[in-house]
């Protein structure tokens, strides 16, 4: 998953709003020396300008959390024995990040920034995405467990709820606050839904995915994007019409994030041969 930090504490959720007709893409590797990495999380952050400057991300190759400039310079290690670690979200304006670990010991944890401070809230939970509404203190996230629902808490942990049940493994999830929904994929459903943040209203949205595993909204052009593990990026408007493919050839797609300060889009993806790696793409209009 892709997230922007901004100096003002908002996260830009961003990005691709142009006129489709018109956008090309460019690849370009974050990095030159191959960087050996099963991405899930990954998110942009500016630290002294309201404008991405960061890029975050987890590695379950390493089991690290990193972070580095957009051009891939300058990359420190986090935090490090993170095993099972899938989805990574920032909470700006309170220099915290938030990560979840798959397993049946699995749990969310939440530290600093630079990574220091690090706690675990939400213990014994099998979990793979994870969004925050910033503005009543709650974070969500999807259980691919035997439990396979959608949940959500105070940022501390407490007060955990249980909003959709009868998923088949729920992935990524995104938070459109400003209409009060939640959209999340399951990955081996291959659908796209949505609901209220109370988890009423539920809606099927998209089906016939192959295995989407990660979801973006851009609220600027109304846009979804997801990632698929069968290697596309895709988007669609808001309820599921206008489908299209945008990039294919992609390994394992995972991890996405929108910038729409720059118009851009990066996600991660496993190559297709020779071990996985990581690379962050943008679209530009032409």
């Amino acid at each position: 998953m892709l997230a922007a930090m901004s100096a003002t504490g908002g996260l830009l959720a961003a990005t691709c709003s142009a006129n489709p007709a018109k956008w090309r893409i460019r690849i370009e590797p974050i990095k030159k020396t191959a960087l050996v990495l099963t991405t899930l999380g990954l998110c942009f952050a500016a630290i002294h300008q309201a404008k991405a400057s960061l890029l975050y991300w987890d590695d379950q190759n390493t089991a690290e959390i990193s972070r580095a400039n957009l051009d891939g310079s300058e990359q420190q290690v986090l935090a490090t024995g993170q095993f099972g670690a899938t989805g990574l979200t920032l909470d700006v304006a309170a220099g915290q990040m938030y990560w979840t670990h798959q397993g049946s010991d699995g749990d969310i944890r939440r530290a600093n920034l630079d990574g220091t401070g690090q706690q675990t809230l939400v213990g014994q939970v099998s979990v793979f995405g994870i969004g925050l509404d910033t503005t009543t203190g709650q974070m969500y996230w999807t259980d691919t467990g035997q439990i396979k629902d959608i949940r959500r808490a105070n940022f501390d942990g407490t007060g955990q709820q249980v909003l959709v049940t009868r998923q088949n493994s729920p992935t990524g999830i995104a938070l459109d606050i400003t209409s009060n929904r939640m959209y999340w994929v399951n990955q081996f459903g291959g659908t796209l839904s949505s609901a209220n943040l109370d988890g009423t209203g539920q809606q099927l949205v998209l089906s016939g995915l192959t295995e989407p595993t990660n979801i973006a909204i851009d609220l600027v052009s109304s846009k979804l994007y997801i990632t698929d593990f069968q290697g596309v990026v895709e988007r669609a408007n808001l309820d599921g019409t206008g489908l299209e493919t945008l990039v294919t050839g992609q390994g394992a797609a995972e991890g996405i994030a929108l910038d729409i300060a720059d118009d851009k889009m990066y996600w991660a993806a496993q190559a297709a041969s020779g071990g996985p790696t990581w690379t962050a793409r943008d679209w530009k209009p032409s």
